[in-house]
């Protein structure tokens, strides 16, 4: 007989709705409203976020869903159909989604699987086929579909599940590709369900900006929080990392596991001191037998540290043969954070695009010198087979076999390396 919990799995994949719509095949980018405005939201709010985008060179870098968070609703009109907000969105939802796709982005919305939003608006519980047909008459791309005021409608993996599949089902009768994006925090063990019903789905609740939570490191959804309007030339440059963002693009799709965590003496002003080994593998770049590896160094000491990693450390879950293999060669160590744009180009990027005054000039990052990835003209998948140098960071030294990856990290800081393969005459030979 079989334990509950595989006897639910089981009734979850027979009864779920596959999803196979072509989206977010690797983590979606984009930006949403929520963290920096809330609930104070407009289509004049978007437009320029939407201009901002383009005009930073994040658009080419992937960044292409502008998603409209909680509270643009004011009820619903006797047919059932959410209304927006006339006062904060006067053109309505498709202009606004016209506006995006006029700029080669795409539109996302909001709304809860509950009879309340978060922020007490109206919830699309009981109303999934009005709302998702009416969505995707809007020219909606991307739902965010949160977990307030459900009813009761928790408690099991069945019951959650049941309740986010009929929002699945109404979105995919629209014949519109919409990606399907869950947030219920976590609850009733999404993992193990939410790939059936969903593009992707959140297994926590809402998360800081900390150093110890780099998503780049883990093929986890690259949304974007902030006011673009304000942006810092060292945040601008950070987030338009080429060679940190292919980590995340990877065609694999495989997640980093850590894979030591060691308490220091080095405390911070929080009692705490520790550093970490992270790795997996990415896509090979080399075209060879063996995929590059991401080594990831968390130091959570109050001070800088050196940090050192074997190779039999690094590739401790590949199998004894594996690991024998890997460790028997030579690999090129790259810096993935040191090739990111200085923050003078950054500045020079944001100078201009305020220059324009109401961003509509054309101006786009990706023409000011050179260095720029263009993801729109050549995916990240294709730049990694072509072993493009833009995604591949700074080649800083060469691991002997058997030998030691070293790096030095900042006082809560984060170094990401990238290892290539080196080729052997006898891995050559194979090869040939």
């Amino acid at each position: 007989m079989l334990p509950s919990y595989l006897t639910t799995l089981a009734l979850l994949a027979q009864l779920s709705v596959a999803v196979n719509n072509g989206l977010a095949r690797t983590p979606q980018m984009g930006w949403d409203n929520w963290n920096s405005f809330g609930c104070d939201v407009s289509e004049e709010l978007l437009q320029g976020t939407a201009r901002l985008i383009v005009d930073y060179g994040l658009k080419d870098l992937g960044y292409q869903y502008v998603i409209l968070d909680d509270c643009w609703s004011n009820g619903r009109d006797g047919n059932g159909s959410l209304v927006p907000n006339s006062k904060k969105f006067p053109n309505g939802m498709a202009a606004v989604a016209e506006d995006m796709h006029s700029l080669g982005l795409k539109f996302g919305i909001y709304s809860s699987a509950g009879v309340y939003t978060c922020g007490g608006y109206a919830g699309s519980l009981g109303y999934e086929e009005i709302d998702a047909q009416n969505w995707a008459d809007w020219g909606v791309d991307y739902l965010k579909y949160d977990n307030c005021y459900n009813s009761g409608q928790a408690g099991t993996q069945l019951i959650s599940h049941d309740r986010y599949n009929v929002m699945a089902k109404a979105l995919n009768a629209t014949g519109r590709p919409i990606l399907y994006s869950l947030c219920n925090w976590g609850e009733d063990y999404p993992w193990n369900w939410g790939s059936t019903i969903a593009n992707s789905w959140r297994i926590s609740g809402d998360v800081t900006d900390f150093y110890d939570r780099p998503d780049d490191r883990c093929p986890c959804p690259l949304i974007l929080g902030n006011d673009l309007r304000i942006v810092k030339a060292q945040d601008l440059a950070i987030i338009s990392n080429q060679a940190v963002i292919a980590v995340n693009q990877d065609p694999l799709g495989s997640s980093a596991s850590r894979r030591w965590h060691y308490e220091t003496e080095d405390i911070d002003e929080y009692g705490k001191g520790s550093i970490q080994l992270w790795s997996g593998s990415l896509y090979s770049t080399t075209g060879g037998d063996y995929n590059d590896i991401l080594v990831v160094f968390l130091n959570g000491n109050n001070s800088p540290t050196t940090m050192n990693a074997t190779l039999v450390d690094i590739f401790t879950d590949l199998g004894t043969a594996r690991l024998a293999a890997y460790a028997a060669i030579s690999w090129e160590v790259r810096d993935l954070w040191g090739s990111r744009m200085s923050n003078e180009e950054a500045q020079a990027i944001i100078d201009a695009s305020s220059a324009t005054g109401n961003l509509t000039s054309g101006y786009n990052a990706t023409t000011v010198g050179e260095g720029r990835y263009n993801a729109t003209a050549k995916s990240y998948a294709q730049g990694l087979a072509d072993a493009d140098p833009l995604l591949l960071g700074n080649a800083t030294t060469t691991v002997q076999p058997s030998g030691t990856v070293t790096a030095d990290v900042d006082r809560h800081g984060v170094a990401m390396l990238r290892l290539r393969a080196i080729p052997t005459e006898a891995t050559m030979k194979r090869e040939l």
